[in-house]
């Protein structure tokens, strides 16, 4: 049985990680996805890249945005103010399990 740690949360989601098999999981939304360390570091990656093309949304509440959830036949439908809000969910478990693994010595990316 998983022993979580908060590492972000809002009204519209959550990310924890587990203690022991250190897996990590995002609710946001409609959407629960478990990553491992690795994947949730590049999930964050995608999310922020994605972003940073300042790509023309002409409505900024449909669903025209798709992430990779690095999970078979998998993908996160996002409007372009949802992606916002969960960069800045993932911007900040990311740091925290920066530094979370500073704590305890873990190799980080």
């Amino acid at each position: 049985m998983c022993n979580y740690k908060i590492l972000n949360e809002k009204k519209n989601g959550f990310i924890v990680q587990c203690s022991d098999c250190e897996h990590i999981q995002l609710g946001f939304g409609t959407s629960l996805i478990n990553f491992s360390e690795d994947d949730f570091f590049d999930f964050h990656l995608q999310a922020r890249d994605f972003l940073k093309k300042n790509i023309a949304v002409k409505d900024k509440k449909e669903k025209c945005i798709y992430l990779n959830t690095f999970t078979e036949n998998s993908r996160m439908a996002l409007s372009y103010n949802e992606l916002i809000t969960l960069s800045e969910m993932l911007s900040s478990a990311s740091n925290m399990l920066i530094i979370f693994n500073l704590l305890y010595k873990k190799d980080i990316k």
